[in-house]
């Protein structure tokens, strides 16, 4: 698992397995690698177990979810992460992941909810704010899209995307120009191929 060697996880853990078939915790990491390897229908499969002998298993709850999203499966990923809050109500990942899944099904109001709360829980991850920067923008809040993607910036001065976001806020909603050709030039000279390279 240390190693990222999915199949060596997959491998070793079931000979595991065939010795002690109840073990939570060789089910997850097993499951873990499959999610890994992007087999969700076996990694539902494997983590169902891992989650039916120990219920509360945040890890394994959480990777559940994922599987489920992976599958496309949105209505089991959240209960899967309405269980973790249950457990833990400012699991950061948890939250991170239904504010992704309401984004995806255009709930604007309810993943902003959601990504705000993951940012109170661990401000300083940069996408979480890119995040709640594009669902302002979504909405037309422009000096809120510019304080979220502010704070993805200086969180990841070397992420193209949220200083292209950035330098669109300021330049076409909030009439900054300057500034928003200062982080527009950023963006091209980070990432000179990036979408919209001519127009910028």
């Amino acid at each position: 698992d240390k190693l990222n060697n999915w199949d060596g996880v997959i491998g070793e853990g079931q000979r595991a397995v065939a010795l002690n078939p109840h073990s939570a915790r060789i089910l997850s990491y097993i499951g873990r690698a499959y999610l890994e390897k992007r087999e969700f229908q076996k990694a539902v499969e494997t983590l169902t177990k891992a989650t039916d002998a120990y219920p509360n298993g945040m890890n394994m709850l959480t990777n559940l979810g994922a599987a489920y999203a992976g599958l496309g499966d949105f209505d089991r990923a959240l209960k899967a992460y309405e269980k973790v809050l249950s457990i833990k109500p400012d699991h950061f990942k948890s939250l991170y992941n239904i504010g992704n899944i309401y984004l995806g099904r255009k709930n604007l109001d309810g993943a902003l909810v959601e990504f705000q709360k993951a940012a109170q829980v661990d401000p300083k991850q940069s996408q979480v704010h890119f995040n709640i920067g594009l669902i302002y923008v979504e909405k037309k809040i422009y000096p809120e899209a510019a304080a979220a993607l502010e704070k993805a910036v200086d969180l990841n001065p070397r992420w193209a995307l949220a200083h292209k976001n950035l330098g669109v806020v300021y330049f076409q909603y909030l009439g900054k120009m300057k500034e928003g050709m200062v982080h527009l030039k950023k963006a091209l000279e980070l990432n000179p191929d990036i979408e919209e390279a001519e127009k910028i």
